[in-house]
C-alpha cells in the first residue's frame, strides 16, 4: 500500500550575497514542490504490513514522479537484502 503527494513550499528567501539582509531578487516565489511518498509493505505470505517506508524530497516536484520511484527502489533493495 502506498500514497504519494505533492506539497507547496510557498516562497523562500535565498541570501545569495550572504549579507543576512533581504535584497531585491532574493525571493524565490516558485521554488518547486516537495515530493513525498509513504508505503506500507510486508513479506510474501504476511497479511499485515511489517515495514513503513517514508520518502520526502524537498523542491523535487511531484510525489508520484519523484517520491514513488524512490520508494520503489527502497522496496526492491529490501527484497534483494531479504527483508521482504
Amino acid at each position: 500500500m502506498a500514497k504519494s503527494g505533492t506539497a507547496d513550499p510557498g516562497k523562500r528567501w535565498i541570501d545569495y550575497n550572504h549579507n543576512k539582509k533581504l535584497d531585491p531578487g532574493e525571493i524565490d516565489d516558485k521554488p518547486g514542490d516537495h515530493a513525498w511518498c509513504v508505503a506500507l509493505v510486508q513479506p510474501d505470505g504476511k497479511t499485515e504490513p511489517t515495514h513503513v517506508i517514508v520518502v520526502i524530497v524537498e523542491y523535487a516536484g511531484s510525489g508520484g514522479q519523484v517520491g514513488g520511484p524512490i520508494a520503489n527502489q527502497v522496496i526492491a533493495a529490501m527484497k534483494q537484502e531479504g527483508y521482504l
